[in-house]
């Protein structure tokens, strides 16, 4: 095609969907689409033995399932936490924690692929397996352990879990042992990255489930530090724990509560230095047990606490959004959804490297033809995902909409090309 004709043609496309851009009904069907690749993979353990599932949820509690537990050709028995890492062998994909029967015998450490297919990392009585009654896992990324996975592990509830690092190939080693240290039924982990304890991770132990638990400071070497104590503290029964990166917390640590499983539980903020803030309280929000719990780190709850909720008797089971303030919103419960019943834990899905805003066919150019695929997109004719989608958030907001559009525009007309 002659070079002017070609001209022509692209002008004319650009001044169609200026056109189009001053119709706000033309794209109404997907104004203010956020990224797919910001969805939460949801870990629920179901009502029984073999009824879990593994389930992938988005910010607007639109929910799909990638993997089933009562699927015979499925080895995990009770899915109980999920971590996704960024970097190893197993990046991208999602390692399971399977409690198994808390026998000894079953559970294990799984990976699951995005498509659903889950094959053992360590399975519980494996001659090179440490784990007894696994509970949660997180990954080192610095320090003598790094990319190592770190497995909380309660035993039988009678000072006789651990902590344990897992390899890529399974083989497992001591931490630190529940009857040696101040741990007594460890049950939530993550490791710290920044701050005064930063390369150590920090550990929320349950106790007896009799007030008595606390947060702990674990070394990569086994040194176990008191951070806070439920005995001294608005803590009662801490499970699980996550790092705050950003916001007005960022540097301390988000605890889940549920303390004495009656409705008095909570999600609280405790410092590196033992200071315990309550966030929100089960008694005044419509959090009642609520279990793992991350902060979404992009879309559209970006820097909030999303928690996955047991419910009360496993009846009202949901997954929440909870702001630094306080402000606690449904993201989806059981009662919207057969595949939700008992979520036990969340995670975040990794984000796609290497996409270059604006180059939505992964051309390495940016043109017309981006442009009508964000046209297609925003109208509704041909939905992106992915890598695609992540591109045509152009303005970076982490959401694809008509602004989106309009910064393209700017872009392939030479007002202000992209960097």
């Amino acid at each position: 095609m002659p070079k002017r004709i070609s001209t022509c043609l692209n002008r004319g496309l650009l001044i169609v969907a200026a056109i189009l851009l001053i119709s706000q009904s033309f794209f109404a069907p997907l104004d203010a689409q956020s990224g797919d690749q910001d969805d939460f993979i949801v870990v629920d353990i179901g009502l029984g033995e073999k009824l879990g599932n593994i389930l992938r949820i988005s910010a607007a509690g639109s929910v799909s399932l990638i993997s089933s537990v009562s699927d015979p050709s499925n080895p995990i028995i009770d899915p109980y936490s999920v971590f996704i890492p960024l970097a190893g062998p197993h990046a991208g994909s999602f390692i399971v924690v399977d409690q198994g029967k808390l026998d000894g015998a079953t559970g294990g450490l799984y990976k699951v692929t995005p498509a659903g297919q889950a094959s053992a990392i360590s399975k519980v009585g494996a001659a090179n397996s440490l784990l007894f009654a696994p509970q949660d896992v997180t990954m080192a990324t610095s320090g003598p352990l790094a990319n190592k996975y770190i497995v909380v592990d309660t035993g039988t509830f009678n000072d006789d879990g651990g902590i344990y690092s897992v390899a890529a190939d399974g083989a497992s080693s001591v931490v630190a042992l529940a009857g040696d240290t101040a741990l007594t039924a460890p049950q939530g982990i993550a490791f710290i990255p920044s701050g005064p304890l930063a390369g150590n991770f920090v550990v929320a132990d349950a106790g007896s489930f009799n007030d008595d638990g606390g947060l702990y400071s674990v070394t990569p070497t086994g040194q176990v530090t008191a951070i806070a104590l439920a005995s001294g503290t608005a803590l009662r029964t801490p499970t699980r724990v996550a790092f705050a990166a950003t916001g007005p917390f960022a540097g301390n640590f988000i605890v889940s509560d549920q303390g004495r499983f009656a409705d008095d539980g909570g999600i609280f903020s405790v410092s590196p230095q033992g200071s315990v803030r309550a966030i929100a309280l089960s008694s005044s929000t419509a959090l009642n047990q609520p279990a793992g719990l991350i902060q979404a780190s992009r879309g559209a709850l970006a820097g909030n606490f999303i928690v996955a909720d047991f419910g009360l008797n496993s009846s009202n089971g949901a997954l929440f959004s909870v702001t630094a303030s306080g402000i606690v919103t449904t993201i989806i419960t059981r009662s919207s959804s057969p595949l939700v019943a008992v979520p036990a834990a969340v995670a975040q899905l990794a984000p796609i490297t290497g996409v270059r805003p604006g180059d939505i066919n992964s051309d390495n150019a940016i043109t017309t033809l981006d442009l009508i695929l964000l046209l297609q997109h925003l109208q509704g004719v041909n939905l992106l995902t992915g890598a695609a989608l992540q591109a045509a958030d152009v303005n970076n907001d982490s959401r694809v909409d008509v602004q989106d559009l309009i910064r393209l525009i700017q872009a392939l007309t030479g007002a202000q090309p992209l960097q």
